[in-house]
C-alpha cells in the first residue's frame, strides 16, 4: 500500500496471506481493545525478539476515555514477564502524580487556613503522607479516636489564635492536645468513670489509655504537625520568587513521599521555573500569587511529556507526530471516534461554503491517518468497538479503515466483507472465552488465570439450588465442555 501511494511499484501478491503487517481487531468495549492489544504487543516481542518497547506508539483520539483503561491493564499485569514499559503523553499524570499535585495543594490550603482538624486528619490519610510518615489505617484510626477524646477543634496554639483576633487560649489546640498526649505516657491516668479526680501537672490532664506501643505514632504525627506549622508561618510572609521557591521544595521534601521522583517531578519543575523567575524581578509576592501561577503551570498539558521515553507510548492522534515506528496501534476507531464530527454553528460560513485554504477538521484528521500509514515500517494496527456490548451486533469501524480495506482490496485483488478478511479479528466479549485456550484458533491469550478457569471442568463448579418456583420448568441446556488446553504462550 505504501509503495502504491508513493507512485513507485506494487508488491507481488502471492505470498499475501502470510503477510501480518495490517491487523484489525474488532471488541466489545475499550477495556477489552486494551486488553487485546496487551495480549497481541506480547506476541509481538515473543516472535519478534528485537523489537523493543520504544519501537512501538499507540495512538488513540479520544485519550481522555482511554487514559485510565491504560493504566488498568499495563499497570497490574499478571506476572513481572507480561510487564510492558510503557508511557502515558499528552495527560496532566498518572493518577499517583495527580494524587501528589492534589495533596501539595491541600498542604497549603491546610497551612493557610485555621489547622481544623478534620483537615489535618484528611491530608495525613492521603498516599504521599502516609507513606512518609509511615501511618498505617490502624494508626489513622488511632489519631482519630485521640482527638476525639482530647477535643481538639482548631489552632496550633494560643498564639494562632491571637493573630486572629481571639482570645489567646490554648483549650482546643494542637500544641495543647500533644501536651496531653506526652504526659499521658509520662503520668499514666487510665480512670474509666472513677470519681477520684485526674492527676494534673502545669494545668494539665494526661491523656488517658496511653501505652508504650502508641509512643512511635505520637513522635511521627508530632513532626508532621510541627512541619506544617513552621510552613505555616512561612507562609504568612511575602516572598521573592527564589525564596518562594526554596520553602516550597523544602516543604514538600519533609511533608511528602516520593519514593523514585517521577511522581513530584511536575511540582519540582514548576518550582524551578518559579526560581528561574527570580532572575527577572526582586518584587516579594504574597502567596496567593505563587499558588495562582503554581496552579496554571501544573494545569498545563504539555503535548512532549511522555513521548519516546524508552517505553511503548500512548498519546493523542495529533499532527506533526508521523515520526517512523517500527509497529504504529489505533486503538477508539470507531465510527463515531474518527474523523472527528463537527457540528458547526449556524453563522459558521466556513462550514457552509468553504474556500480553499479553510481548516477542516475531517480532512485534518484524514491527513493524519494518512502520514500515520506512511510513517509505519513494519506492523499498522486497527481496533475498534466493532460490536455491541448488549446484543453483539456489528458495528462500523471508522470510515478511514473501511476505505483502507477498500484500497486494500483493490491493490491485491480480494474483494470480500471485512469480517472475512485474514487480516480481522473479531474478539469475544470476555477475555476467558475458551477460544482462546483452543489449539489451532485465531485467537490468543497470554492470561494463566483465564486458562487455567477455562481449562476447570464444569463438573467441579458449585451448582445454586433451584428456586422452587422454578422446580417444575424444564432444564436449560448444558454447558459446553471447554477444551482443556493450558499452553498460553508465555513472552521471553
Amino acid at each position: 500500500i505504501q509503495n502504491d501511494l508513493s507512485a513507485t511499484e506494487r508488491v507481488h501478491t502471492d505470498r499475501f496471506a502470510e503477510d501480518t503487517s495490517l491487523v484489525i481487531q474488532s471488541c466489545h468495549s475499550p477495556l477489552r481493545e486494551l486488553e487485546v492489544l496487551h495480549d497481541w504487543l506480547l506476541e509481538q516481542f515473543r516472535v519478534r525478539p528485537d523489537l523493543h518497547p520504544d519501537e512501538i506508539i499507540v495512538l488513540t483520539p479520544d485519550m481522555e476515555t482511554y487514559a485510565p483503561l491504560i493504566e488498568a491493564v499495563f499497570r497490574n499485569p499478571e506476572s513481572e514477564a507480561h510487564r510492558i514499559a510503557y508511557t502515558i503523553a499528552d495527560t496532566a499524570g498518572s493518577p499517583e502524580e495527580l494524587e501528589y499535585r492534589d495533596t501539595f495543594f491541600k498542604m497549603l490550603e491546610l497551612c493557610s487556613s485555621r489547622f481544623p482538624a478534620g483537615a489535618v486528619l484528611q491530608f495525613c490519610e492521603s498516599a504521599p503522607v502516609q507513606r512518609r510518615f509511615g501511618f498505617t489505617q490502624t494508626e489513622l484510626d488511632a489519631l482519630r479516636l485521640w482527638i476525639q477524646r482530647l477535643n481538639i477543634r482548631w489552632g496550633y496554639n494560643a498564639a494562632t489564635k491571637s493573630e486572629l483576633g481571639l482570645p489567646a487560649e490554648e483549650a482546643n489546640t494542637w500544641e495543647r492536645g500533644l501536651h496531653r498526649l506526652l504526659l499521658g505516657y509520662f503520668i499514666p491516668n487510665d480512670r474509666m468513670d472513677s470519681d477520684a479526680a485526674p492527676p494534673l501537672f502545669a494545668d494539665l490532664e494526661p491523656a488517658p489509655y496511653m501505652r508504650g506501643d502508641n509512643v512511635a505514632l505520637l513522635e511521627r504525627f508530632a513532626i508532621c504537625l510541627q512541619t506544617l506549622e513552621n510552613l505555616s508561618r512561612n507562609l504568612r510572609n511575602v516572598h521573592r520568587l527564589g525564596d518562594w521557591s526554596t520553602i516550597l521544595h523544602d516543604a514538600i521534601t519533609g511533608l511528602l513521599d516520593d519514593p523514585d521522583g517521577r511522581l513530584g517531578s511536575h511540582v519540582r519543575r514548576a518550582l524551578d521555573d518559579l526560581h528561574d523567575y527570580a532572575a527577572v524581578t526582586a518584587t516579594e509576592i504574597p502567596l496567593n500569587a505563587v499558588v495562582d501561577f503554581l496552579r496554571n503551570r501544573l494545569r498545563r498539558k504539555t503535548a512532549g511529556h511522555g513521548f519516546m521515553n524508552g517505553a511503548v507510548t500512548f498519546c493523542e492522534m495529533l499532527p506533526m507526530r508521523s515520526i517512523p515506528f517500527r509497529i504504529i496501534a489505533h486503538v477508539g476507531m470507531h465510527e463515531s471516534g474518527f474523523p472527528a464530527t463537527e457540528r458547526p454553528a449556524a453563522f459558521d460560513l466556513i462550514a457552509r461554503s468553504p474556500r480553499p485554504g479553510d481548516r477542516l477538521r475531517r480532512n485534518e484528521d484524514r491527513l493524519l491517518f494518512l502520514e500515520n500509514l506512511l510513517s509505519c515500517r513494519e506492523v499498522l494496527y486497527f481496533s475498534y468497538c466493532g460490536q455491541s456490548i448488549r446484543t453483539g451486533r456489528p458495528r462500523a469501524p471508522s470510515i478511514l479503515i473501511e476505505e483502507l480495506v477498500e484500497l486494500e482490496q483493490s491493490l491485491h485483488g480480494t474483494p470480500g466483507e471485512l469480517r472475512r478478511l485474514p487480516y480481522f479479528f473479531e474478539h469475544r466479549m470476555h477475555p476467558f472465552h475458551p477460544d482462546y485456550y483452543t489449539s489451532g484458533h485465531r485467537l490468543y491469550s497470554y492470561s494463566h488465570s483465564n486458562c487455567v478457569q477455562v481449562a476447570e471442568p464444569p463438573s467441579t463448579l458449585s451448582t445454586p439450588s433451584t428456586p422452587s418456583s422454578l422446580s417444575n420448568r424444564s432444564p436449560g441446556t448444558g454447558v459446553r465442555q471447554p477444551s482443556t488446553r493450558s499452553d498460553s504462550k508465555v513472552s521471553e
